[in-house]
């Protein structure tokens, strides 16, 4: 008899070694739920995606949701419904020819999904062969452990692993379980202090790779695909960089317009995972149980919303569709999640379970299996053996903020006292003042100082007295720069381009990506300028002896005896010495209100 496997991807090859240790691999086929269902009912390729969108005015993300669902509607009960109904004529449904021979003789074994999924066990009783899930468990005692906060959980689950390590167990039999973004920020962050490596499930995906941001920058403003592509080609030699970008020049997506084709190629780039080398003596990250193998598994934010997940009904078609076309749920989803958590608690691994009250601005609440399954939850207690001086340094640091704010002291206080010397700077809260205006000097106000002051006082004063300044010199800003300074000079009798932005492009400090969308701005400051020229020397004359043209205006308006204002327009344009335009150039946004402008406010 032909023994087939359905299971996630994860476990086919934990599946793999048992059958080889029990002697029966042959004649054994595995599979995921998702090729199974395939085979059943049919699936819709991808290659229908970005004409779809285009010739529905879909999103990426609604357009692969209406086609998975396209093998399943055979009705119109409702609105969308119908309209899937009305798609389903503009492709084509898959099918498999072979199916009978496929599981003729065959008996299925399910591994890793549960018995409440819906979609599975319909799929399962349509071909009408003999099946079973594996997910036999005992219940047995466990204890949650209960931290304050999530930097006190890290690093406790941290430290028993440098334990576990330190006594000789196998590194590569460890494992951290967690679902939640912020243990992951930390894991990554504290782990290097303790000297093991650690294996992340590979979250990252080709939409983080620098090429990738800057292949979309580049679309974004208006470069046409193959030439986004030869400009990051030619930057990056190396395939992993670029291979996946490839596929996307040869594919037919020039009937997308710009939006459209950033949202396709961003959410493809997304979807993709990218492939990183395993360690071989590392711990493992996972979000998904394991097969049981006598593991060391921490399973840590145990909290409300992941540990079972709260799903939403917000897809394309609500929970009523979904229970039209036989489809999962929100509650079927939530139910197999905690139907497989449940198994994966009480399996055979060693498990330790663990979460706390409250990560910085947000507070979490525990699971209600907790509760359900009577799980002894016990607080905290620092071990005997610290495996990390950084570690030590962080809680004699807490205790000391404890002790400096709230007079707060404790045995730990005490005992990290003595453990480690933290650095802790000390302020009187006392504010000497600063002169920033000096008597009988003249002040001279740009319009720009005006705006902040009338925005907040304040500010005014941190940005324009004290000088400080929290923001970084944005991209914009520096591509501004550069406008500018280029419009300032066009009108010179020598001007040249090349020399011109050479100059301007050297007093700015631009990072490896933004060079290469520089590439394809200087196209367009290029063409702006030659416009601007241009138009300059075909109206270039004067009436009544008034220039048409006045370049960079300087004007200064005295206010009192000590008070100036000063502005500069780049372009004043004169027309029959009777109207006057004035041109102020902008490589950013800025909103105008007529209405603003008897208060002062929008001037530029």
């Amino acid at each position: 008899m032909k023994n087939i496997y359905i299971s996630p991807y994860n476990l086919h090859q934990d599946i793999l070694s048992s059958l080889r240790k029990d002697d029966s691999f042959f004649d054994v086929k595995i599979i995921t739920k998702e090729d199974f269902l395939s085979q059943i009912y049919g699936r819709v390729e991808k290659k229908y995606v970005s004409k779809i969108m285009e010739k529905h005015n879909l999103t990426y993300q609604n357009t692969r949701e209406i086609l998975s669902y396209i093998p399943y509607v055979n009705n119109e009960d409702t609105l969308h419904l119908s309209f899937i109904n009305k798609i389903k004529e503009d492709v084509e449904i898959k099918n498999n020819k072979y199916l009978d021979q496929f599981f003729l003789g065959s008996e299925i074994t399910v591994i890793g999904y549960s018995k409440f999924d819906k979609e599975l066990v319909n799929g399962l009783e349509k071909i009408g062969v003999p099946y079973k899930f594996k997910n036999e468990y005992e219940k047995r005692e466990r204890t949650v452990t209960l931290f304050d906060n999530i930097e006190d959980e890290v690093y406790g689950v941290l430290n028993s692993i440098a334990k576990l390590i330190d006594e000789g167990k196998n590194i590569n039999d460890i494992y951290v379980f967690t679902r939640n973004e912020n243990h992951i920020y930390f894991l990554r962050k504290f782990s290097k202090y303790f000297g093991f490596a650690v294996n992340f499930d590979g979250n990252e995906s080709y939409a983080e790779l620098e090429s990738s941001k800057i292949f979309i920058d580049l679309l974004r403003i208006g470069t046409p695909i193959s030439e986004a592509y030869k400009i990051v080609k030619e930057k990056y030699q190396d395939d992993e960089q670029t291979s996946h970008l490839e596929k996307y020049i040869s594919e037919e997506l020039n009937h997308l317009n710009q939006d459209k084709l950033i949202d396709y190629l961003t959410s493809e780039f997304k979807n993709i995972k990218l492939h990183n080398a395993k360690l071989d003596n590392a711990v493992t990250v996972i979000n998904q149980p394991i097969l049981d193998k006598n593991a060391y598994v921490f399973m840590i934010g145990f909290n409300q919303g992941t540990i079972p997940t709260t799903y939403k009904d917000n897809s394309y078609l609500n929970d009523i569709e979904k229970l039209l076309i036989g489809l999962n749920t929100t509650i079927d989803k939530f139910l197999m999640d905690e139907d497989l958590l449940t198994q994966f608690i009480f399996s055979k691994n060693n498990i330790e379970i663990s979460r706390c009250r409250r990560s910085k601005g947000e507070k979490y609440f525990p699971s209600y299996l907790i509760a359900k399954f009577g799980f002894k939850v016990s607080n905290y207690e620092f071990p005997e053996t610290l495996y990390s001086s950084e570690m030590v340094e962080y809680y004699a640091g807490k205790y000391k903020d404890l002790f400096s704010f709230y007079k707060e002291t404790s045995k730990e206080y005490f005992g990290f006292k003595t453990l480690a010397k933290v650095p802790y700077f000390s302020y009187d809260n006392q504010f000497t003042g600063a002169e920033v205006i000096k008597p009988n000097q003249d002040q001279i106000y740009a319009y720009s100082n005006v705006k902040t002051y009338n925005e907040c006082p304040f500010k005014y004063y941190l940005n324009r007295c004290l000088k400080i300044d929290p923001f970084e010199t944005s991209f914009a800003l520096k591509i501004g720069n550069i406008a500018h300074h280029i419009f300032e000079e066009q009108f010179k009798d020598d001007f040249d381009f090349e020399k011109t932005w050479e100059s301007a492009v050297n007093k700015e400090e631009f990072e490896a990506k933004e060079k290469i969308i520089l590439i394809n701005l200087k196209k367009q400051i290029k063409a702006a300028s030659d416009a601007s020229v241009l138009h300059y020397k075909k109206h270039l004359g004067s009436i009544d002896g008034t220039k048409q043209y006045k370049n960079e205006l300087k004007l200064k308006i005295q206010i009192d005896d000590h008070t100036y204002i000063r502005g500069n327009a780049d372009k004043v344009v004169i027309i029959n010495d009777q109207y006057v335009f004035v041109v102020d150039y902008k490589t950013g946004s800025e909103s105008f209100s007529p209405k603003e402008l008897e208060y002062g406010e929008s001037m530029q």
